[in-house]
């Protein structure tokens, strides 16, 4: 049954969403925004992706869904445009991460009835609402998108994907499946006292504050680190080792991190990542980038990913105090032959389930239009 909270959050997007919207027209520099980014008068090669956009929900968070999206299409070679509207560009350059994609050039603006007059078939049709037949009929698929913070069991969801400040940074795949890691357990993520989310709690989710806390409660002699240093001299038990960021329990931050340029190389050689909440949802990007280098992740919200994740297989899962401590005793004590098997299991999962490309296979196989969901 769903809570208070619930409608106080969708009632909370529907003002700012209005908000955002008409803002846009008392602004003079909109205007200048607005001709500086002409339509485009012919489609490309295909596939085809048409972004047309009602509203602004796919937009928080500085736009980082709206670049999960078109990203992911661009690194599947299609075409990607957006149907241009006035408070809609101005919302798209006014968001750091979909500013980026706007000032690359890698994104065209179509207009609405060049793209519904148009002799050539689009190929994906995106929407954020259900589209008119008009609409429907100017595309082979028609994807219409729905935000949720929940999961909808039996129902497609886009994969949630890495932040977008992370996704360009140098990894190295061959050390995605070695049979050895240099480090056993890592607790990531900033901590700050907003990590500590009544909306998390909600769901019955540890947050992250809970999670760091019990840890330090409860583990004798974790390794604390501010700055990670991948050149440190290796002990003996660093494989099994527990490795915290420091953390101040008064102000309830965190100084400890892994330096951003050697972010996803350095998860490349950890065995174990605890990954936790954000601060509205109980899902974050660091599962996913986690995940992507063949880390195992240590969680509470298994069933948030769709199909599911399963304890012992590809994850080891926790949900309060007692059996997160069990579930870090676990993967210290785990073989090293357990873990390799453990990571093929996550590798194989990432490909099935999270690449963008396998989610646009599904879609291929389904009857148009298609309804999917994405976190937020």
């Amino acid at each position: 049954m769903r809570g208070w909270k619930y409608y106080y959050k969708s009632f909370g997007h529907l003002i700012e969403n209005w908000f955002r919207k008409y803002r846009a027209y008392l602004k003079p520099s909109c205007y200048k925004i607005y001709r500086l980014h002409p339509v485009q008068l012919d489609f490309g090669s295909p596939p085809v992706s048409v972004i047309d956009l009602r509203s602004t929900e796919i937009l928080t968070d500085a736009g980082r869904y709206f670049n999960a999206l078109a990203n992911g299409l661009l690194d599947a070679g299609h075409q990607v445009y957006v149907v241009k509207k006035f408070w809609l560009l101005s919302e798209l350059t006014k968001k750091k991460f979909s500013k980026v994609l706007i000032d690359s050039g890698r994104i065209q603006f179509i207009d609405k009835k060049k793209m519904t007059d148009s002799d050539s078939e689009i190929d994906y049709l995106w929407c954020d609402f259900q589209s008119s037949n008009e609409s429907t009929r100017s595309a082979k698929i028609t994807v219409h998108l729905s935000l949720s913070s929940r999961p909808v069991k039996g129902r497609l969801w886009m994969p949630y994907q890495m932040h977008p400040a992370m996704s360009g940074l140098p990894s190295d795949d061959s050390k995605s499946n070695q049979n050895t890691r240099r480090y056993g357990i890592f607790f990531i993520g900033n901590v700050e006292p907003a990590y500590d989310s009544e909306f998390v709690k909600s769901h019955h989710v540890m947050t992250r504050i809970q999670v760091i806390e019990a840890l330090i409660d409860k583990i004798l002699d974790p390794i604390f680190y501010e700055k990670f240093d991948r050149s440190r001299v290796l002990d003996e038990h660093d494989q099994r080792s527990l490795f915290l960021p420091q953390y101040d329990l008064f102000t309830q931050t965190s100084n400890g991190l892994i330096p951003s340029e050697n972010y996803l190389s350095t998860l490349g050689e950890i065995d174990f990542v605890i990954c936790t909440p954000g601060t509205y949802m109980p899902f974050a990007h660091n599962v996913i980038e986690a995940m992507s280098q063949g880390c195992i992740p240590i969680l509470g919200y298994a069933n948030y990913f769709s199909p599911n994740l399963t304890d012992g297989i590809n994850c080891l899962v926790f949900n309060d105090d007692t059996s997160l401590i069990l579930a870090i005793n676990k993967a210290s004590e785990m073989g090293q032959e357990e873990r390799k098997m453990m990571r093929e299991e996550v590798l194989r999962y990432y490909d099935t389930n999270l690449k963008f490309s396998s989610f646009l296979s599904r879609i291929d196989g389904m009857k148009n239009p298609v309804n999917a969901y994405y976190y937020g």
